[in-house]
């Protein structure tokens, strides 16, 4: 068989509608195909933006136009730990991993490529003192400074020091090493998440100052001078959400429980450049402890947002309307739980299994009654029944003379989850387990309460049925 020439441009259109792992194995054809598909500028034009966050774990990958994947955690995650996804560049991901248990919190920053699942870890970082306060002690920022060779981490130290000040410190991947800035930063505010938003050189976080109110930390990882950026005039800035829309700053703020408007910054840490662009409404009719909040912002503008049942859904800003939460393809609305029409009938479906299984299993718990006594029965036991009335009632009696025995109060000073000691600290869950700080929330222990019920009925109670007297027929 001769040999078959096939040009670059055929070449690269097959070549692209590769799956990842096939596309690697196939550079070991030819040098030629290795430098094809080495190309950055082939691998650019192929790649997609996807959403990559930790909930639920293991990670989680929703693609737009497979849905939600899930993929491989790096072999260095444990059972229990926590992941905080610190940034990405091209594909790969900085992960920070830590164990929550344990009185020294200590954690791993490790570079992990969702692909090939290869994993590499940068640097494990042991903190200053015990962590009384059950909390993530360190504050990340990942970006690059002149080029993209220049990559850096910045950490921060939640925990101040003795004279007020915030200890902060970049490790850089050349190097790999750590080196502290000379800037002096005042412990006068507070982060409001652990991850900071990296775009155009600049590392921004939300924050919350004692005196000013809300602000944005901005960082110029070129310069490593950090500036202040006042928010938009009506924002106030107790729950904010920062991300990045068509290559500028955007803010998402909740105006109440249901409400949200989203702000874009035209100029790069210009804060009279704020442009409102967005406000919608996501209102599934129940209370507060159902609503579903803001946790990510695609490229597009799309709106990643999850409940604390960890029900996902994705708000399309462009269209005002919301994609199904069961990641079908179709769009779905609030009042069938974010469902397509479709999946909200499977749902109702699997509920109704659920439920008559539930029903069943505890309909063989209770004890066969006693089938219903012909006459005949009746006159023959009815002496045996007269009997045995004096005798119950003497036995009744003796058995209420007998005092109960005291039950004693059992102390609740553990967390049921992690079994962590929690003294006074501890939260009381509707379900009635002791809880630490971290699993106090429904999510984090797999609450078997049924807030939805509780709901129903407080709304039940607010809005009564109001029926008008029929008329009488003349």
């Amino acid at each position: 068989m001769a040999n078959v020439d096939i040009g670059d441009d055929v070449l690269r259109n097959i070549l692209s509608r590769l799956p990842g792992k096939p596309l690697l194995r196939f550079r070991r054809v030819s040098k030629h195909w290795n430098r094809l598909i080495s190309d950055p500028c082939f691998m650019k034009s192929r790649s997609r933006r996807k959403i990559l966050f930790p909930y639920p774990q293991p990670l989680v990958v929703i693609d737009d136009d497979k849905g939600l994947i899930r993929i491989r955690s790096p072999p260095q995650q444990r059972q229990g730990h926590e992941v905080f996804i610190v940034g990405t560049f091209n594909g790969i991901v900085l992960l920070a991993l830590c164990d929550p248990k344990s009185s020294l919190i200590s954690c791993q920053l490790i570079l992990y490529n969702p692909l090939t699942c290869a994993s590499k870890v940068l640097a494990v970082i042991e903190p200053p003192c015990p962590n009384i306060y059950n909390d993530f002690p360190y504050v990340f920022g990942f970006g690059y400074g002149k080029t993209t060779h220049d990559l850096k981490i910045v950490r921060f130290e939640v925990e101040p020091d003795h004279n007020l000040g915030y200890k902060w410190d970049v490790f850089d991947l050349r190097t790999s090493s750590w080196s502290t800035p000379p800037q002096y930063m005042k412990f006068d505010f507070y982060f409001q998440a652990n991850v900071g938003v990296f775009l155009n050189s600049f590392l921004y976080w939300a924050t919350r100052y004692i005196r000013e109110g809300a602000r944005i930390l901005a960082l110029n990882v070129k310069e490593m001078v950090y500036s202040k950026i006042k928010l938009p005039d009506g924002v106030h800035g107790y729950w904010l959400l920062l991300g990045s829309i068509r290559g500028c700053l955007s803010i998402i703020s909740d105006i109440d429980y249901t409400r949200y408007q989203v702000w874009l910054m035209k100029e790069e840490c210009d804060e009279s450049s704020w442009v409102k662009a967005h406000s919608f409404t996501y209102d599934l009719g129940s209370s507060w402890y159902v609503t579903f909040l803001p946790i990510c912002v695609s490229a597009n503008g799309n709106i990643l947002m999850v409940d604390m049942s960890v029900r996902l859904a994705i708000y399309d800003v462009s269209k005002d309307s919301y994609k199904c939460a069961n990641n079908c393809g179709f769009f779905g609305s609030p009042t069938t739980l974010n469902l397509c029409s479709k999946c909200y009938i499977d749902h109702c479906v699997k509920e109704q299994q659920i439920s008559t299984a539930k029903f069943a299993v505890e309909k063989s718990l209770i004890p066969p009654q006693h089938l219903p006594e012909t006459s005949d029965d009746r006159i023959t036991s009815s002496s045996s029944l007269a009997a045995s009335v004096s005798t119950d009632l003497v036995v009744s009696a003796a058995a209420d003379s007998v005092p109960e025995p005291a039950v004693k109060p059992q102390l609740r000073n553990r967390c049921v989850s992690c079994r962590r000691r929690v003294g006074l600290t501890g939260f009381t869950c509707r379900c009635g387990a002791m809880f630490c700080g971290t699993h106090r929330y429904p999510e984090k222990h797999g609450c078997t309460f049924d807030f939805k019920t509780l709901g129903k009925e407080a709304i039940a109670r607010a809005n009564p049925v109001v029926k008008a007297a029929k008329l009488d027929k003349i």
